[in-house]
C-alpha cells in the first residue's frame, strides 16, 4: 500500500500574523505542522521558520459519562439546541449504532455499556 504524500505545498505567513490550520478529520493538518516543526521526515523540499512559533498539539479527552452529558457539559438540556449540535456534528449515524443512543456511557470506565 502506498503511503499518503503531501506534495507541492507552499505556505508563506507574513511576519506578525496569526494563522490557523483547519480541515476535515485525517486531512493531514497535524502532519503538515509536524513537517514545519521538523518532526516528520521530508522526502524533498524544505521548511523554514523565522521568529517564534507556538504549537499546541491536540489532546482529546472525554468525561466518563453518557454521550449526552459530554455534549451538554453541565448545561441545561434544550431539545432544539441539543438537536442542532447533533446535526452540526453529524452525530446521527453514530447515535444509530451506539447501544443506548446518546445515553450510552463513553469514556474509560469499564462496563457492559461503555464505548471506548
Amino acid at each position: 500500500m502506498a503511503a499518503n504524500v503531501a506534495a507541492n505545498i507552499n505556505v508563506d505567513v507574513p511576519t506578525g500574523k496569526l494563522i490557523a490550520v483547519v480541515g476535515q478529520v485525517v486531512a493531514g493538518k497535524s502532519s503538515l505542522l509536524s513537517a514545519f516543526l521538523g518532526e516528520m521526515e521530508k522526502i524533498e523540499g524544505k521548511a523554514t521558520l523565522k521568529g517564534s512559533v507556538a504549537y499546541v498539539a491536540q489532546q482529546a479527552w472525554i468525561l466518563n459519562e453518557t454521550l449526552q452529558n459530554n455534549i451538554l457539559f453541565g448545561k441545561t438540556y434544550d431539545k432544539k439546541k441539543y438537536n442542532k449540535v447533533l446535526e452540526s456534528c453529524a452525530l446521527g449515524p453514530d447515535l444509530e449504532i451506539l447501544p443506548g443512543g446518546d445515553q450510552t456511557e463513553i469514556g474509560e470506565k469499564v462496563s457492559q455499556n461503555t464505548v471506548f
